[in-house]
């Protein structure tokens, strides 16, 4: 074979090699189509199921942090009870962590005496998926508007809807996001990893063209992304405290202006959280006393260095409530409170948020760690009996999980 045609055979295979990790990494980065189908059921705020016409609009909340605001993808003028929302959307597949990344929709509905929505969260793992959601609608304290809903023989399509987003704010808040638990003889950090998700509340209220605004709703809790990599100063020898983080809540005000119909809608969601700052010290009766839920433990003779114990998923429940927000908008200021969950997920980075411990002095052979049902959400200490902790498992009990074997 000579030497050109060896040369152009190196050069075609170079570039079959290029396009092919092209396409992988193209792959790997925007992922395979997925058609998400909302089977979605009004009810009013008792959960009994409403009958009649409602306005349908879908915004994309995914990657909020990455986007000046969220964005309409679907509208429609549905006939409840059975409302059926067709999406297509194509998942992330994160090679670093084995997962899909997590997309999100606020669901809306209302008509001239309804108006409601929620969060759908949904992870991208196969071709077709399935929900059923129910949305809980509230009347509006003034009543119907003017003119009536049409009737089920006009439901499609949608005469007229039009849709403007008329404005957005963002401020940022310190609020409590990790607690921190030691007791004597231990040292105990957290660190921080960019794109971990803690969760906080997103709430919205609503108003007709007279401007008569209706209470703050939940929609439940919101994907909330870490912003930064970094460590957090330990606590030690019975120290129990939060650790603060800076949140950056959005605010967006939008007017949905329909054939019969006007409702404004102000919508309030955490986008992204960064920084570390000492919170509130924390009284636990659980550190130092009985070990219950899940648990994991360590060996004096074992022990190697830094013990790190992976948080998350945690449990579906508020954690902290009365967390306050405030914008400044056109109309003047605005305040309104949320919350924390007891929620945590490794999100978009390589690893799970973690707590670090360092053991100073043992005051028993043996420390256990515990999350008293809280997924590992929270993370109690104690040392067995003979350190003064009242509640090592059963002899010969293996532990429910184990989780943050010693450093090598």
């Amino acid at each position: 074979m000579s030497r050109q045609k060896a040369l152009v055979i190196a050069l075609v295979a170079a570039a079959i090699l290029s396009c092919t990790l092209v396409s992988v990494a193209l792959i790997g980065r925007a992922g395979y189509p997925t058609r998400l189908v909302l089977h979605v059921t009004p009810v009013d705020e008792d959960g009994e199921v409403l009958t009649g016409t409602f306005t349908v609009v879908v915004r994309n909340l995914t990657d909020a942090w990455r986007k000046p605001h969220s964005e309409v993808v679907y509208t429609s003028l549905e006939h409840g009870p059975n409302i059926t929302i067709v999406l297509n959307l194509r998942g992330r597949w994160m090679w670093w962590n084995g997962r899909w990344q997590k997309h999100e929709y606020l669901v809306c509905l209302f008509n001239d005496w309804y108006f409601g929505e929620r969060i759908v969260r949904v992870e991208p793992n196969a071709t077709e998926i399935e929900m059923a959601v129910e949305v809980v609608l509230h009347r509006h304290p003034r009543g119907p508007q003017e003119q009536p809903s049409p009737g089920p023989s006009d439901a499609m399509p949608l005469i007229y809807l039009a849709v403007f987003l008329e404005e957005v704010a963002e401020t940022i808040e310190e609020m409590p996001a990790v607690q921190r638990h030691s007791i004597s003889g231990i040292r105990v950090g957290v660190y921080f990893h960019r794109g971990n998700y803690l969760f906080y509340t997103a709430k919205f209220r609503f108003s007709d063209i007279l401007g008569q605004w209706s209470p703050w709703y939940s929609v439940g809790d919101k994907i909330t992304v870490c912003h930064d990599t970094y460590r957090v100063a330990q606590v030690s020898n019975g120290v129990k405290k939060w650790i603060n983080v800076d949140v950056l809540y959005r605010y967006e005000r939008w007017l949905y202006d329909a054939d019969w119909f006007t409702w404004y809608e102000e919508y309030v969601y955490p986008v992204d959280f960064s920084g570390a700052i000492p919170g509130d010290h924390i009284s636990c009766p659980c550190c130092g006393g009985e070990v219950s839920g899940d648990y994991a433990y360590w060996n004096r003779k074992r022990y190697r260095g830094t013990i790190t114990i992976y948080l998350g998923p945690g449990i579906h429940v508020v954690e902290r409530y009365g967390l306050k927000v405030t914008f400044t908008v056109s109309y003047g200021p605005l305040t309104l409170s949320v919350e924390l969950w007891k929620e945590i997920e490794i999100g978009e980075a390589a690893d799970p948020l973690a707590l670090e411990v360092d053991v100073d002095y043992w005051l028993s052979d043996t420390l256990y760690a515990f999350d008293a049902g809280t997924g590992w959400k929270v993370v109690h200490f104690t040392w067995d009996a003979g350190g003064g902790g009242g509640g090592i498992p059963p002899i010969g009990e293996p532990p429910a999980v184990i989780m943050g074997l010693p450093s090598p």
